[in-house]
Protein backbone atom coordinates (compact mmCIF):
# COMPACT_ATOMS: atom_id res chain seq x y z
CA UNK A 1 0.00 0.00 0.00
CA UNK A 2 1.39 3.48 -0.83
CA UNK A 3 -0.18 6.66 0.32
CA UNK A 4 -0.01 9.57 -2.11
CA UNK A 5 -1.03 13.47 -1.43
CA UNK A 6 -2.81 16.02 -4.01
CA UNK A 7 -3.02 19.37 -2.62
CA UNK A 8 -3.54 23.33 -3.46
CA UNK A 9 -3.65 26.24 -1.56
CA UNK A 10 -6.91 25.43 0.31
CA UNK A 11 -7.10 21.10 0.98
CA UNK A 12 -4.43 18.49 1.23
CA UNK A 13 -6.11 15.23 0.17
CA UNK A 14 -4.45 11.91 0.77
CA UNK A 15 -5.26 8.64 -1.09
CA UNK A 16 -4.56 5.26 -0.69
CA UNK A 17 -3.14 2.44 -3.38
CA UNK A 18 -5.76 -0.08 -1.41
CA UNK A 19 -9.56 1.02 -3.05
CA UNK A 20 -7.34 4.50 -4.48
CA UNK A 21 -9.69 5.55 -0.93
CA UNK A 22 -9.31 8.47 -0.02
CA UNK A 23 -7.20 8.53 3.36
CA UNK A 24 -7.43 12.74 4.58
CA UNK A 25 -9.33 15.56 3.16
CA UNK A 26 -7.57 18.49 5.28
CA UNK A 27 -8.72 22.07 5.53
CA UNK A 28 -5.06 23.90 5.50
CA UNK A 29 -7.29 27.63 6.16
CA UNK A 30 -9.47 26.06 9.17
CA UNK A 31 -6.83 23.80 10.24
CA UNK A 32 -10.28 20.98 10.43
CA UNK A 33 -10.20 17.11 9.19
CA UNK A 34 -13.44 16.69 6.90
CA UNK A 35 -12.71 12.84 6.39
CA UNK A 36 -13.94 10.45 8.94
CA UNK A 37 -10.51 8.86 10.12
CA UNK A 38 -11.89 5.53 11.53
CA UNK A 39 -11.83 3.27 14.33
CA UNK A 40 -11.81 -0.73 14.54
CA UNK A 41 -14.67 -0.12 17.58
CA UNK A 42 -16.93 1.96 15.32
CA UNK A 43 -16.08 2.03 11.71
CA UNK A 44 -12.61 1.55 10.21
CA UNK A 45 -13.03 2.34 6.53
CA UNK A 46 -13.24 5.95 5.13
CA UNK A 47 -14.57 6.42 1.59
CA UNK A 48 -14.54 2.69 0.09
CA UNK A 49 -15.68 2.46 -3.72
CA UNK A 50 -18.37 0.02 -4.07
CA UNK A 51 -17.57 -2.50 -6.96
CA UNK A 52 -18.78 -4.74 -8.47
CA UNK A 53 -21.88 -4.59 -6.07
CA UNK A 54 -23.36 -1.13 -4.32
CA UNK A 55 -24.97 -2.88 -0.83
CA UNK A 56 -25.21 -6.91 -0.12
CA UNK A 57 -26.71 -9.26 -2.66
CA UNK A 58 -28.77 -12.11 -1.24
CA UNK A 59 -27.15 -14.72 0.18
CA UNK A 60 -23.73 -13.18 -0.72
CA UNK A 61 -24.60 -14.31 -4.03
CA UNK A 62 -24.18 -13.36 -7.64
CA UNK A 63 -25.98 -15.28 -10.22
CA UNK A 64 -23.78 -15.00 -13.65
CA UNK A 65 -24.90 -17.37 -16.61
CA UNK A 66 -26.57 -20.05 -14.99
CA UNK A 67 -23.87 -20.37 -12.16
CA UNK A 68 -23.38 -18.65 -8.64
CA UNK A 69 -20.47 -16.91 -7.57
CA UNK A 70 -19.69 -15.49 -3.92
CA UNK A 71 -19.82 -11.73 -3.57
CA UNK A 72 -19.61 -9.99 -0.44
CA UNK A 73 -21.09 -7.13 0.04
CA UNK A 74 -19.99 -3.95 -1.57
CA UNK A 75 -17.68 -6.10 -3.61
CA UNK A 76 -13.37 -6.61 -3.88
CA UNK A 77 -12.61 -3.06 -5.20
CA UNK A 78 -12.27 -1.48 -1.79
CA UNK A 79 -9.82 -4.44 -0.59
CA UNK A 80 -7.59 -4.36 -3.69
CA UNK A 81 -4.63 -2.76 -4.58
CA UNK A 82 -4.74 -0.32 -7.26
CA UNK A 83 -2.28 0.73 -9.68
CA UNK A 84 -0.95 4.64 -9.91
CA UNK A 85 -1.59 5.52 -13.36
CA UNK A 86 0.01 8.91 -13.35
CA UNK A 87 -0.18 12.24 -10.95
CA UNK A 88 0.42 15.74 -10.82
CA UNK A 89 0.26 17.70 -7.67
CA UNK A 90 -3.67 18.13 -7.80
CA UNK A 91 -4.89 14.77 -9.63
CA UNK A 92 -4.03 11.09 -9.15
CA UNK A 93 -5.56 8.45 -11.65
CA UNK A 94 -5.67 4.85 -10.13
CA UNK A 95 -6.37 1.71 -12.28
CA UNK A 96 -7.88 -1.87 -11.29
CA UNK A 97 -7.96 -5.06 -13.74
CA UNK A 98 -9.45 -8.46 -13.85
CA UNK A 99 -7.15 -10.98 -12.24
CA UNK A 100 -6.99 -14.35 -12.09
CA UNK A 101 -8.22 -13.86 -8.47
CA UNK A 102 -11.46 -12.21 -9.19
CA UNK A 103 -12.49 -14.36 -12.07
CA UNK A 104 -13.66 -16.80 -9.95
CA UNK A 105 -15.62 -14.31 -8.34
CA UNK A 106 -16.39 -12.23 -10.63
CA UNK A 107 -16.67 -13.52 -13.99
CA UNK A 108 -15.66 -10.51 -16.30
CA UNK A 109 -12.98 -9.06 -17.65
CA UNK A 110 -12.62 -5.14 -16.99
CA UNK A 111 -10.76 -2.62 -16.32
CA UNK A 112 -11.77 0.09 -13.53
CA UNK A 113 -10.35 3.74 -13.39
CA UNK A 114 -10.84 5.74 -10.50
CA UNK A 115 -9.81 9.19 -11.05
CA UNK A 116 -9.49 12.56 -7.78
CA UNK A 117 -8.93 15.73 -9.14
CA UNK A 118 -8.68 18.96 -6.21
CA UNK A 119 -9.82 22.06 -7.71
CA UNK A 120 -9.88 24.88 -5.12
CA UNK A 121 -12.27 23.66 -2.52
CA UNK A 122 -13.67 20.50 -4.63
CA UNK A 123 -12.85 16.99 -4.86
CA UNK A 124 -13.81 15.65 -8.35
CA UNK A 125 -13.95 11.84 -8.27
CA UNK A 126 -14.31 10.21 -11.72
CA UNK A 127 -14.95 6.53 -12.20
CA UNK A 128 -14.53 4.97 -15.41
CA UNK A 129 -15.33 1.49 -16.18
CA UNK A 130 -13.99 -0.69 -19.28
CA UNK A 131 -15.27 -3.82 -20.82
CA UNK A 132 -12.18 -5.67 -21.96
CA UNK A 133 -14.20 -9.45 -22.63
CA UNK A 134 -16.31 -10.10 -25.56
CA UNK A 135 -19.64 -10.63 -23.70
CA UNK A 136 -22.09 -7.91 -21.74
CA UNK A 137 -20.41 -7.01 -18.60
CA UNK A 138 -22.73 -6.13 -15.61
CA UNK A 139 -22.12 -3.84 -12.71
CA UNK A 140 -22.80 -1.63 -9.93
CA UNK A 141 -20.93 1.47 -8.49
CA UNK A 142 -21.13 3.82 -5.64
CA UNK A 143 -18.87 6.11 -3.53
CA UNK A 144 -19.10 5.76 0.35
CA UNK A 145 -17.21 8.84 2.00
CA UNK A 146 -17.88 9.29 5.80
CA UNK A 147 -17.58 12.61 6.54
CA UNK A 148 -16.80 14.00 10.27
CA UNK A 149 -19.17 16.28 12.44
CA UNK A 150 -17.57 18.70 14.40
CA UNK A 151 -19.79 18.74 17.38
CA UNK A 152 -20.29 14.56 17.21
CA UNK A 153 -23.71 15.43 17.73
CA UNK A 154 -26.03 14.64 14.49
CA UNK A 155 -29.25 17.04 15.76
CA UNK A 156 -26.40 20.09 15.05
CA UNK A 157 -26.63 18.81 11.27
CA UNK A 158 -29.41 18.40 8.47
CA UNK A 159 -29.66 17.43 4.80
CA UNK A 160 -30.24 20.04 2.18
CA UNK A 161 -31.46 19.00 -1.15
CA UNK A 162 -31.21 20.93 -4.71
CA UNK A 163 -34.82 20.98 -4.98
CA UNK A 164 -38.18 20.83 -3.04
CA UNK A 165 -38.96 17.68 -3.71
CA UNK A 166 -40.97 14.56 -1.38
CA UNK A 167 -38.61 12.29 0.56
CA UNK A 168 -39.05 8.64 0.38
CA UNK A 169 -36.96 6.23 1.98
CA UNK A 170 -36.57 2.49 1.46
CA UNK A 171 -36.42 0.30 3.96
CA UNK A 172 -33.81 -2.67 4.48
CA UNK A 173 -33.86 -5.59 6.50
CA UNK A 174 -30.41 -6.94 7.27
CA UNK A 175 -28.85 -5.43 4.33
CA UNK A 176 -31.61 -6.77 2.36
CA UNK A 177 -34.40 -4.58 1.31
CA UNK A 178 -37.93 -5.47 2.54
CA UNK A 179 -40.55 -4.03 -0.22
CA UNK A 180 -41.44 -1.43 2.43
CA UNK A 181 -40.64 2.47 1.84
CA UNK A 182 -41.29 5.58 4.28
CA UNK A 183 -42.45 8.57 3.48
CA UNK A 184 -40.00 11.36 5.43
CA UNK A 185 -41.09 14.68 4.12
CA UNK A 186 -43.47 16.02 1.71
CA UNK A 187 -42.00 18.83 0.69
CA UNK A 188 -38.99 21.44 1.25
CA UNK A 189 -35.63 20.69 0.75
CA UNK A 190 -33.99 20.12 4.79
CA UNK A 191 -34.21 17.01 6.32
CA UNK A 192 -33.19 16.88 9.66
CA UNK A 193 -30.58 14.38 11.32
CA UNK A 194 -30.87 12.67 13.99
CA UNK A 195 -30.07 9.02 16.12
CA UNK A 196 -33.70 8.04 15.50
CA UNK A 197 -33.35 8.99 12.23
CA UNK A 198 -30.12 6.32 10.72
CA UNK A 199 -31.25 3.74 13.77
CA UNK A 200 -32.63 1.67 10.60
CA UNK A 201 -29.62 1.30 8.74
CA UNK A 202 -29.35 3.46 5.74
CA UNK A 203 -31.55 6.23 3.97
CA UNK A 204 -32.00 5.01 0.65
CA UNK A 205 -33.62 7.15 -1.74
CA UNK A 206 -34.15 6.30 -5.60
CA UNK A 207 -34.56 8.58 -8.30
CA UNK A 208 -34.30 12.27 -7.21
CA UNK A 209 -35.03 15.33 -9.40
CA UNK A 210 -32.54 17.09 -7.26
CA UNK A 211 -28.69 16.38 -8.19
CA UNK A 212 -26.69 18.10 -5.09
CA UNK A 213 -27.41 17.44 -1.46
CA UNK A 214 -25.14 18.86 1.39
CA UNK A 215 -24.66 18.14 4.98
CA UNK A 216 -24.61 21.68 6.63
CA UNK A 217 -24.47 22.74 10.35
CA UNK A 218 -26.95 24.70 11.85
CA UNK A 219 -26.05 28.31 12.48
CA UNK A 220 -22.50 27.70 11.24
CA UNK A 221 -20.96 28.05 7.42
CA UNK A 222 -19.81 24.21 7.75
CA UNK A 223 -20.63 22.28 4.88
CA UNK A 224 -19.58 19.31 2.29
CA UNK A 225 -21.53 19.37 -0.92
CA UNK A 226 -22.00 16.60 -2.94
CA UNK A 227 -22.97 17.05 -6.65
CA UNK A 228 -24.00 13.46 -8.04
CA UNK A 229 -25.66 14.12 -11.21
CA UNK A 230 -25.68 10.46 -13.26
CA UNK A 231 -25.71 8.75 -9.91
CA UNK A 232 -29.99 7.31 -9.82
CA UNK A 233 -29.71 6.00 -5.86
CA UNK A 234 -28.20 7.88 -2.92
CA UNK A 235 -27.82 6.80 0.44
CA UNK A 236 -27.20 8.12 3.63
CA UNK A 237 -25.62 6.19 6.73
CA UNK A 238 -23.96 6.12 9.81
CA UNK A 239 -23.49 3.42 12.45
CA UNK A 240 -26.39 3.02 14.45
CA UNK A 241 -26.26 4.98 17.90
CA UNK A 242 -22.84 7.04 16.71
CA UNK A 243 -23.10 10.62 15.89
CA UNK A 244 -19.39 11.24 15.41
CA UNK A 245 -19.50 10.77 11.07
CA UNK A 246 -22.01 10.46 8.79
CA UNK A 247 -21.85 8.65 4.99
CA UNK A 248 -22.98 10.49 1.69
CA UNK A 249 -23.56 7.61 -1.02
CA UNK A 250 -23.75 8.33 -4.60
CA UNK A 251 -24.74 4.86 -6.41
CA UNK A 252 -25.55 3.61 -9.75
CA UNK A 253 -26.94 0.50 -8.55
CA UNK A 254 -28.14 -0.57 -4.97
CA UNK A 255 -28.79 -4.12 -2.74
CA UNK A 256 -31.11 -7.03 -3.53
CA UNK A 257 -34.47 -7.49 -2.08
CA UNK A 258 -35.17 -10.31 0.55
CA UNK A 259 -36.71 -12.88 -1.78
CA UNK A 260 -34.69 -14.17 -4.32
CA UNK A 261 -31.70 -14.56 -6.25
CA UNK A 262 -32.22 -12.42 -9.37
CA UNK A 263 -29.73 -12.55 -12.63
CA UNK A 264 -27.40 -10.42 -12.78
CA UNK A 265 -29.20 -9.11 -15.55
CA UNK A 266 -32.25 -8.69 -13.83
CA UNK A 267 -30.93 -6.46 -10.30
CA UNK A 268 -32.55 -3.25 -9.86
CA UNK A 269 -29.78 -0.65 -10.83
CA UNK A 270 -27.16 -3.01 -12.33
CA UNK A 271 -25.15 -1.39 -15.49
CA UNK A 272 -25.37 -3.37 -18.85
CA UNK A 273 -22.00 -2.60 -20.64
CA UNK A 274 -21.10 -3.36 -24.05
CA UNK A 275 -17.87 -5.43 -25.20
CA UNK A 276 -15.35 -2.32 -24.82
CA UNK A 277 -17.91 -0.28 -24.34
CA UNK A 278 -16.88 2.49 -21.63
CA UNK A 279 -18.99 3.68 -18.68
CA UNK A 280 -18.35 6.94 -17.08
CA UNK A 281 -19.69 9.21 -13.97
CA UNK A 282 -18.19 12.00 -11.96
CA UNK A 283 -19.27 12.88 -8.46
CA UNK A 284 -18.10 16.90 -6.91
CA UNK A 285 -17.79 17.05 -3.33
CA UNK A 286 -17.08 20.65 -2.56
CA UNK A 287 -15.81 21.82 1.48
CA UNK A 288 -16.78 25.06 2.84
CA UNK A 289 -16.56 25.86 6.49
Amino acid sequence: MQIHTLENDYLQVQVSTIGAEWQRIFDKEHNHEYLWQGGEHIWSRKAPVLFPIVGKALNNELFIDGKIYPMSQHGFARDAEFSLVEKTKTEARFSLAATAATLPIYPYLFTLYITHQLVARTLHTHYTVINEGKTPLYFSIGAHPGFNLPTGNLDDYYLEFEKEEPLVRYLLTDGLFNGQKEELRRDGKCLPLSVALLEKDALVFKHLQSQTVALKQYDTDFAVQIKFAGFPYLGIWTKPNTQEFVCIEPWCGIADGNERVLPIAEKEGVVELQPKGVFERMFATTFTH
